[in-house]
């Protein structure tokens, strides 16, 4: 095998950690790179002597790209492609919202691998799945979800609209339910016909399909997706590879399956929250997390721009034992185009504060990746999913440093990461 087999190209890093934990109990090395920027396949860690089975080995590149603009997004994914291009499998992975610089990063990945783009973004655990070419989103058009609401400007009607202007076709899902064979013979069609094939898809089943129809089409297929499609992406390499299969008995469900309280992500003395995103169900989770907080700081947007300097001297107060949360107000009225540079100075201000905590939990890709640069942690090991997309990492410092996407996670979700990571002796009951 190769030294890579599966690659995953992902825009922020929450999305990045979700992806890698796909690969849990699946595969024998999982790194997550975060360096932008790299352009040699050995910035990725070497085999260690305890790499020599035959399960397939995983990399995941954040590019950090989503709030760039298009040219540049594309200039970082035709790096990224030299990280990828010896993969047996890529995926391009994209926000199950189909916010960033879908379009153009498809394009340049593409162009730079040679390969094809088939492309299929639902997630279906999470009710977001792509019927007629649109995206739904609790049954309901993505253009009429509201989750578009911080976005500077309107959400797409439908899934060829994120990639203009590469030119589509779309594979229904009355093609997919047929079988294998029959998407494989709709994906050469579009790949004659000089089109980007983009997929209906209602359930994993259907993603399954879409990702070994494409391994019979092309020998190294470039598959488009959210996190499921990761997971469809393994299936279809199990599917070929009987040797990862006996190294690796464990089904796709059993993924990220570490044991509820084990030694991997609990008895930490105190945990830090850093909450960057602004998502509609923000403050429903921290007002549930607010009991077992032993101190919250809920930051004024305003504040940290103008006069940081009062914000950094609330975080004195942080105590070395138990929960603490820093959060920008998720009632504030910010505008969408300065979210960036809030989450920046929101990190800077939290950052000499990061290595005092033995585990760090950070709701939204920019917000984690924000902090993660400004203590120059560059890499990160995947260990554990805790929740559907909240996924705990190792940092090279042995931090345990926990990742989820901002629009993910009922009103309990911050009080059930948290208490794991805390030992706390909490039930699976708060798991939303």
């Amino acid at each position: 095998m190769s030294a890579v087999d599966i690659a995953v190209v992902a825009d922020d890093l929450s999305g990045a950690a979700e992806s890698a934990a796909a690969g849990l109990l699946r595969v024998s090395r999982n790194t997550v790179l975060l360096s932008r920027g790299a352009s040699e396949p050995a910035d990725c860690p070497d085999d260690g002597p305890g790499n020599t089975d035959d399960a397939p080995r995983m990399t995941t590149v954040d590019t950090h790209t989503r709030q760039l603009d298009a040219h540049a997004a594309a200039e970082e994914l035709r790096r990224a492609a030299r990280l990828t291009r010896d993969a047996r499998l890529v995926v391009k992975k994209v926000d199950s919202l189909l916010r960033g610089n879908i379009g153009p990063e498809v394009a340049a990945l593409s162009q730079a691998l040679c390969r094809t783009p088939v492309i299929a973004p639902s997630l279906p655990r999470l009710d977001r799945v792509v019927r007629g070419g649109v995206l739904q989103v609790d049954g309901l058009p993505l253009h009429q979800s509201g989750h578009w609401h911080l976005e500077p400007r309107p959400a797409p009607q439908n899934v060829a609209e994120t990639l203009a202007p590469l030119p589509t076709t779309e594979i229904t899902q009355a093609v997919v339910d047929a079988g294998v064979a029959q998407v494989a013979r709709a994906l050469r069609a579009a790949e004659a016909d000089g089109l980007v094939p983009v997929c209906d898809a209602d359930d994993d089943a259907s993603l399954a399909v879409i990702a070994q129809a494409a391994r019979q089409v092309w020998e190294r297929p470039l598959l488009v997706g959210s996190a499921s499609m990761v997971g469809a992406a393994l299936a279809a390499l199990d599917e070929e590879s009987s040797s990862t299969l006996s190294a690796h008995p464990h089904s796709h469900a059993d993924r990220g399956a570490a044991p509820a309280d084990g030694p991997q992500v609990g008895g930490a003395a105190s945990a830090l929250v850093v909450v960057g995103t602004r998502a509609h169900s923000i403050a429903s989770q921290l007002d549930q997390l607010a009991p077992d907080t032993a101190y919250q700081l809920i930051v004024d947007p305003d504040e940290l721009l103008m006069a940081p300097e009062g914000v950094r001297r609330h975080l004195d107060g942080l105590p070395s034992k138990g929960l603490s949360v820093v959060a920008l107000d998720p009632t504030a009225p910010v505008e969408a185009s300065g979210s960036g540079a809030l989450v920046r100075a929101l990190a800077e201000v939290v950052a000499p504060h990061l290595p005092t905590f033995p585990a760090v939990v950070a709701t939204g890709g920019e917000t984690a990746r924000a902090l993660l640069d400004a203590v120059g942690v560059d890499r990160l090991e995947v260990i554990a999913e805790l929740e559907p997309g909240a996924v705990a990492t190792r940092t090279p410092h042995g931090q345990i440093f926990v990742t989820r996407p901002g629009s993910f996670g009922g009103p309990g979700s911050l009080l059930h990461i948290t208490r794991r990571l805390l030992d706390s002796g909490a039930t699976q009951e708060e798991n939303p």
